[in-house]
Order: structure tokens, then C-alpha cells, then sequence
């Protein structure tokens, strides 16, 4: 036996009503083109920066972590990477004097310039002078910056001296790129 079923449904506005029901004041109009450009500027002004030094073994990895930390923690959005001129490897004093304070880089990659189209990027930071000296020409919309950051991998001294030094280059670095990521971000 076959049922015949009613699938009509009443609509819950009559068409008579949709005018009335959708018709909106100039002021609400215009207040919804201003919210619907600032969500638009919002989406479109989404940062992105890359720090390159020699290795991409330490200055530019604490770097890109420091960064990837406070952006997260600034819920404005962006996004860090980091690559190098000849890269060597993450070092490990770098990535354990990071851990101290919470931020893991250990599954960051040591890449190379060339991994990367730098034309993609609101800013250019080289954290030593060779990166400064061989970093790619850029668009001229790319913020470039340089920070001359001495190298805590070439410090030759006792495994707690070389700890050290990583620390204080992690405290100095730290210090650079919160300034940075708030005046940019």
C-alpha cells in the first residue's frame, strides 16, 4: 500500500512580510558596510614575517619561536618562518635554552632562502650580517630590518659558558621581537 505523504511546508514568513522584514534604515545599511570592511581589512591584513641569518641554526630559529609565541598570545593573527643563507641545523643548545622558557622549536626546519618566495612576506628580518649581505632584492612593499645579533654558536667556552650565551641571546632576541611584533602586528 503506498502512503502519500505531505512534505509542504508552511513558511514561517509570508511573502507579503519578507519586504518589510528585510528592508533596513540607511544607518543600519551603512553600519553593515562598515562592519563587513573592517572584517574584510582584518582578513587581508594578516602579517607574515621571516627572520634569516647564516645557519638558521639559532638566532633565527629563537626568533621565529619568540615570534610564533606572541603572536598566538596576541590573537591578532600572523604567522613567523625563518630560513637561512647556508643552513646548517637546528642546534640543540638552542632549542633547550627555548624549552626553559616554555616555547618548543624542536619540530621547527632549518631551511634554506630559496625554500621560500620572500615576495610573500610583509618583513624581511636578517639577524647577522651575512644574512643582511646576502639576503635576496626585495619588492619594495617588504618591510626589511636588520638586527646585527652576535652568533652564541660561535662562542667557544664550557658547555655552562655556551649556555649561557645561548640565554642571552634568547633574553636579547626575546626582547627584539616582542617590540617588533607589537609595533607591527
Amino acid at each position: 500500500m503506498l502512503v502519500k505523504r505531505n512534505y509542504q511546508k508552511k513558511a514561517s514568513v509570508s511573502l507579503r512580510e519578507l519586504p518589510e522584514r528585510y528592508t533596513s534604515t540607511a544607518s543600519e545599511k551603512n553600519s553593515l558596510k562598515r562592519d563587513r570592511a573592517s572584517l574584510c581589512s582584518e582578513v587581508y591584513t594578516i602579517k607574515k614575517v621571516i627572520f634569516i641569518c647564516t645557519g638558521n641554526s639559532c638566532r633565527s630559529q629563537m626568533a621565529e619561536g619568540w615570534a610564533r609565541s606572541f603572536i598566538s598570545s596576541s590573537k591578532k593573527g600572523g604567522s613567523a618562518y625563518s630560513a637561512g643563507v647556508s643552513p646548517a641545523g637546528l642546534n640543540p643548545l638552542a632549542v633547550k635554552v627555548m624549552s626553559e622558557i616554555g616555547i618548543d622549536i624542536s619540530a621547527q626546519s632549518s631551511d634554506p632562502i630559496s625554500n621560500f618566495d620572500l615576495n610573500t612576506f610583509n618583513f624581511c628580518v636578517t639577524v647577522c650580517s651575512d644574512a643582511d649581505k646576502h639576503c635576496p632584492i626585495l619588492s619594495p612593499q617588504i618591510k626589511k630590518t636588520h638586527w646585527p645579533l652576535e652568533d652564541p654558536a660561535a662562542f667557544d667556552g664550557s658547555l655552562d659558558e655556551r649556555y649561557s650565551m645561548f640565554r642571552r641571546s634568547r633574553d636579547e632576541i626575546g626582547i627584539l621581537v616582542e617590540k617588533f611584533i607589537g609595533s607591527f602586528f
